[in-house]
């Protein structure tokens, strides 16, 4: 298979450990199957949309702080979640701005809430949600500012995988490193390109440093980035 097996390509996965066999989560007004992993801040929700506006049970203790969404029978967009920006909405297939529009809710301990403005998400259709929230040493998420000089970022631990977006600008990509490929390398998950070099982000002990030259993908003076940080 081209996408994942073709002969000679060099190939990445990064895996994420939930909590085993989905179990009946009714926390919300609308019905989930969740599995989740307390000790690593992470959960995996499936749920049938009413087509109306709602809460779903995200099976972590806290409320989740990033929350990747997919309609798996449409061709809607990746709609993402970053809380600390509000209730808006980022895209993960796509270069575009944090948007204002309130996609979501604010989420609880218990539940992810979605709006009648989401209209990918209350079709009566399956989708699958992945809900991040940040665990000491072991993962962060938070934003930083773009500055003119290096950008060092705190979370508490040496991460081994960085998620980065710009948020205010108007075309930005999603740009991703880790310590398997060296750091200097990354991948943008929005776009279909190879890896590439040239916008460093250095792992260092008790967080990660962004790059003077990291442009508007990472590091651009006054802008806004998200990131998710995993030990």
């Amino acid at each position: 298979n081209v996408l994942v097996n073709k002969s000679g390509d060099d190939l990445v996965a990064w895996c994420w450990k939930a909590g085993g066999l989905p179990t009946i989560n009714t926390d919300g007004s609308i019905k989930s199957l969740v599995s989740a992993n307390q000790a690593a801040g992470f959960s995996i929700v499936g749920f049938t949309g009413t087509g109306s506006a709602g809460s779903i049970g995200h099976g972590l203790s806290s409320a989740p702080e990033l929350i990747i969404l997919k309609n798996l029978d449409g061709t809607n967009s990746w709609a993402v979640q970053q809380t600390e920006l509000g209730n808006g909405y980022l895209l993960l297939n796509s270069t575009a701005a944090y948007s204002s529009t309130a996609f979501w809710g604010t989420p609880t301990a218990s539940v992810f809430n979605i709006t009648s403005n989401n209209s990918g998400t209350i079709l009566n259709n399956e989708h699958i949600a992945y809900c991040f929230t940040s665990i000491p040493n072991y993962q962060k998420i938070g934003s930083y500012e773009g500055d003119t000089n290096d950008v060092f970022v705190s979370t508490g631990f040496q991460p081994s995988f960085v998620l980065v977006k710009n948020v205010d600008a108007s075309v930005s990509n999603w740009t991703l490193w880790d310590d398997k490929r060296g750091g200097t390398n990354f991948l943008q998950p929005n776009n279909s390109g190879a890896e590439a070099s040239g916008r460093t982000v250095t792992f260092d002990a008790l967080g990660f440093t962004v790059d003077t030259n990291g442009g508007t993908n990472s590091n651009s003076n006054g802008d806004t980035f998200i990131y998710l940080a995993i030990k």
